[in-house]
């Protein structure tokens, strides 16, 4: 007996169709000369009342029946439709997968679900319902409730674990942020501290430009003209050791300035540093 399938193409039909039973060869076999191809069950059926092909009745046929190896794997290998297809199953697979697709089909009766008619709310395939025991099915969804309760159990408790490590790090960060909070309060107490320096540096150097130098002038121009009033016949050696005294202390002086502010300009940079990374 052939298979009960269409083939998605129906021009493949006709060269793979059995002539007694008129489907699918079902492994196929060769009995004669002629190389007609007939399903194996078919042909022994038909020898038990003729000799002869079926299809041309010109030759006897063989003792021995031949297996087509090669049509059967062409043929597995033949795009069909679902047996179920009149049911409204729209799926077409490989001849080789036809019965593994059968077997899950949602439109195959066999598997189609029903409650149970005792109101244990578990549905069943036909096959499934005489041995069903609406006892031993609630029994197992107890157990299954029971294992997800534990199983929620143990998870709430990991989150709780998760919850209380993630609460020790909050307040850790916490802490951190408020001791990074009061080392900015110092630094901006540190850096108002040095512009107040630094005010009074540039208050004493504006101060020392504007009284310290004329008053410098005004004492050299003085002590030139009580020199000059008092001796102007002062030899040139007596000049020049007046003068060379008189460039050491302006050496002095101009070297106090320079210390002054070689001890504000540091003051200074670094201020500007601070602001920089502010």
């Amino acid at each position: 007996m052939g298979l009960d399938v269409t083939p998605r193409e129906s021009s493949q039909k006709i060269h793979i169709t059995c002539s007694l039973c008129n489907m699918i060869l079902e492994d196929p076999v060769t009995r004669g000369t002629c190389g007609h191809m007939f399903c194996r069950s078919c042909i022994k059926q038909w020898n038990r009342s003729s000799r002869r092909c079926p299809t041309c009745n010109k030759w006897r046929f063989a003792d021995e029946i031949k297996t087509a190896a090669d049509v059967a794997q062409r043929i597995s290998q033949i795009e069909v439709f679902c047996r179920f297809r009149e049911q409204g199953c729209q799926h077409s697979v490989l001849l080789f997968h036809h019965d593994g697709h059968i077997k899950n089909c949602d439109y195959n009766p066999a598997n189609v679900l029903r409650l149970c008619e005792y109101g244990c709310g578990f549905e069943l395939r036909p096959q499934q319902i005489p041995h069903h025991r609406c006892i031993d099915y609630l029994r197992g969804l107890m157990k299954v409730i029971s294992d997800d309760r534990t199983q929620l159990a143990a998870q709430n408790d990991d989150l709780k674990r998760i919850c209380a490590q993630h609460e020790t790090k909050i307040a850790t960060l916490t802490a951190s942020i408020d001791s990074a909070h009061e080392e900015r309060t110092k630094l901006i107490a540190q850096i108002e501290n040095l512009n107040d320096t630094r005010e009074a540096i540039q208050r004493k150097m504006s101060g020392l430009k504007s009284t310290t130098i004329p008053r410098l002038r005004s004492e050299k121009e003085h002590r030139e003209s009580i020199i000059r009033d008092r001796d102007q016949a002062i030899c040139e050696r007596d000049r020049v050791i007046e003068y060379q005294a008189r460039v050491i202390r302006i050496s002095k002086i101009i070297g106090t300035c320079i210390a002054v502010s070689l001890l504000a300009y540091p003051a200074i940079g670094l201020l500007g540093r601070c602001s920089l990374s502010h």
